[in-house]
This record gives C-alpha cells, sequence and structure tokens, in this order.
C-alpha cells in the first residue's frame, strides 16, 4: 500500500513539477525576493546605491544575514541562493521531525511523513523562487521552538531574534513560546535575543541612519493578496497585530493548561499563513511543520500525504488559469493553495499525548 502511494504521488508531483516549471523564467534571472538582498548587500561591499535607493521589503539588519552572498554575480547568486534556500528548508522540517517522547506519536518511518512533505508544492515553489528569508524564517522558529521544549531559554532567545526576519510568521509563535517562563527566564531570553539583534541594528545604522522610515516606505509599496489585503483596506496595522497577538495567547493558554507545545506552536505558525501577504506558495512552508506533527500521531500519519497530493493535483488542473489568465487571478488561485495547506492542520486541534514535547 505504501508503494502504491508513493509511486502515485511521485507522478502527481512530477507531473505538477513540470507544469509549474515551464513557463517559469530562466535560472540564471535572480528572483524578486532574493535580488531585494543581494542588490544591497552589493552595494554595501562594493559601493554603490544606498538601501533606500534600491528597493526591499527587508529590513538592513536582515539583509546583513546575507551579506556573503553579495560578492556573487548575479549568475553565482540565483544558484547560491536557491541552494540556501534547499538546505534552510531541508534542516527545518527534519528539526520538526526530530523524535518525539510523547504518548500517541508514532517515531517510526520517517519516509512516511517527510518525503510528501519535501517534495510538496510550497518546498519547491520556494526553492525555484529563492525564498531564503522565509527558509531562514522558518528554520529560526522550529529552532526556537525546540529550544524552548529542551529549557535552552538563551538560544530560544537568540533564534527567536532571528525568526523576525518574518515578524508576521514569528510573533504569535515567540508569544506561544513566553507562556510559563518566570522573569528570569525571560532576562535569558531577552539576552539572547539581544546578543544577535543589536550587533544587526547597531552595523545597519552605521551603513545607513535612514533605514528604518526607508523600510517603512519600501512596505507602503508592497503588493499583497489574500486576507492580508483585505485587513489591509478594512482595519490596517492595529487589526493585523491584534489576530496575530490573540492567535499567541490562545495557543499560549492551550500549552499552559498541559496542551503539548509542538503541536501548538505549529498550529499558530499555520494560521500566520493566512494573514500573510500572500503572493504566491512560498508562504504555505509555514503550515508544514503542522502536517509533520500530524503525521507523528497514530492514525493520522496519512495526512501529510493527501495534503501534498491534493495540491498538486490541483496544480494540473488549475494549470490553464495558473498561467493563462492575469496576475491577480493567479495570484488568488496560488493563495487558495496556500490555504489548503493551513486547513489541513486542523487536527492538531485535537488533544492528544502529553504536554511538553
Amino acid at each position: 500500500m505504501l508503494r502504491v502511494r508513493t509511486t502515485i504521488f511521485l507522478l502527481m508531483a512530477v507531473a505538477g513539477a513540470m507544469v509549474w516549471w515551464w513557463p517559469q523564467t530562466s535560472a540564471h534571472i535572480l528572483s524578486f525576493d532574493f535580488a531585494q538582498a543581494w542588490g544591497p548587500d552589493r552595494a554595501v561591499i562594493f559601493g554603490g546605491p544606498g538601501y533606500g535607493q534600491l528597493w526591499s521589503a527587508y529590513p538592513l539588519p536582515i539583509l546583513l544575514l546575507f551579506l556573503p552572498v553579495g560578492v556573487l554575480p548575479a549568475s553565482a547568486a540565483v544558484l547560491a541562493g536557491a541552494a540556501i534556500t534547499a538546505v534552510l528548508l531541508v534542516a527545518a522540517l527534519m528539526l520538526v521531525d526530530a523524535p518525539d517522547r510523547a504518548a500517541g506519536v508514532d517515531a517510526r518511518a520517517k519516509t512516511n511523513r517527510l518525503l510528501p512533505i519535501l517534495l510538496s508544492l510550497p518546498v519547491l515553489a520556494s526553492i525555484e523562487d529563492t525564498h531564503a528569508f522565509s527558509a531562514l524564517g522558518l528554520l529560526a522558529l522550529v529552532a526556537a521552538v525546540r529550544a524552548r521544549q529542551r529549557g535552552q531559554i538563551f538560544l530560544f532567545g537568540l533564534a527567536a531574534a532571528i525568526a523576525f526576519v518574518r515578524p508576521i510568521n514569528a510573533l504569535p509563535v515567540v508569544l506561544c513560546c513566553l507562556a510559563g517562563l518566570r522573569r528570569r527566564d525571560l532576562e535569558r531570553a531577552a539576552f539572547g535575543a539581544a546578543s544577535v539583534g543589536l550587533p544587526l541594528v547597531v552595523i545597519a545604522f552605521v551603513i545607513d541612519r535612514n533605514w528604518p522610515s526607508q523600510y517603512l516606505a519600501a512596505l507602503n509599496e508592497y503588493s499583497s493578496a489574500g486576507v492580508y489585503r483585505v485587513l489591509a483596506y478594512v482595519g490596517g496595522l492595529p487589526t493585523l497585530v491584534g489576530l496575530l497577538v490573540a492567535i499567541g495567547v490562545a495557543t499560549g493558554i492551550a500549552t499552559a493548561r498541559g496542551r503539548q507545545l509542538g503541536d501548538m506552536a505549529a498550529l499558530g505558525m499555520a494560521a500566520t499563513v493566512v494573514l500573510t501577504p500572500t503572493n504566491g506558495l512560498y508562504t504555505a512552508v509555514f503550515a508544514l511543520p503542522a502536517l509533520i506533527r500530524i503525521g507523528k500521531r497514530v492514525g493520522t500519519q496519512w495526512f501529510p500525504w493527501a495534503a501534498s497530493g491534493s495540491a498538486w493535483a490541483a496544480t494540473l488542473v488549475a494549470a490553464p488559469w495558473l498561467f493563462g489568465t492575469t496576475g491577480a487571478v493567479a495570484l488568488s488561485l496560488l493563495s487558495a493553495i496556500a490555504y489548503w495547506f493551513v486547513l489541513n492542520a486542523y487536527p492538531l486541534l485535537w488533544r492528544t499525548a502529553r504536554a511538553g514535547s
């Protein structure tokens, strides 16, 4: 049965990937997302237009994390970006799949869980578009949760600071992990965050003291789709922050009342996908830890296969609309596929096993 399931999934994934990549741009062209790091970083190293003149939806301190890539020419940078994205994503997903000690968890056959996730549409789309920032944010969030589970509070703070490369995805998860920490632990977490965040901020101000205002100006020009776009017109930033805090508080309370931290953090992370500026499938990588957690439960091991396989099937069916219509229609379809991965996180609402994993 497993061989049949694997064969069917691989056939759909290969066919879907061919449809996905056929109309894409040349591999020698930097993706829009990674170019936002490569351009400013190259200007810092070799001189050139300042941060404000090179449009970027990422703050300058975060761009400094990818500074070494700035020494590469464009043709090499795109390959390096794809490789970095792939390594970060694989590391993050394998860390989520690390052994559990909780009851009600199937610790066998990692392939059953990881294969449909590693070959999922969000992962391959993220690598193709070199969304290294999302991959870094995912790995940092997963590392922060693991460190919190193991009582390594300094490392939790350090990883949490890096995770704010994706603030919308990071805020609820960090709030969930803060639940139950004592004052001394909070101080250690703050020290860990400052140890990596403060030097980057100081260096950024040395390079360009006007980067905060320039960053906010760039955000105002950022295009969006899905729920985020609705919130931008209806409630604006206060409503968005309020919803993110509500997710973090709700999952934190559930954790304090005995739910597994790993489950609640993954559920909160998945929920943030709905609130991100969904301009493609890459945001759905933040729902993948939830699917892995579900796949580790006895009785729901088939969920990752169903979620990932049906997404590839939807891509095949929707191909004429995805690549033969206007950008707005394509973005709406891609957002819908991203939301599909979020919807499949619902089994984490069910209580199982014991807290602490």
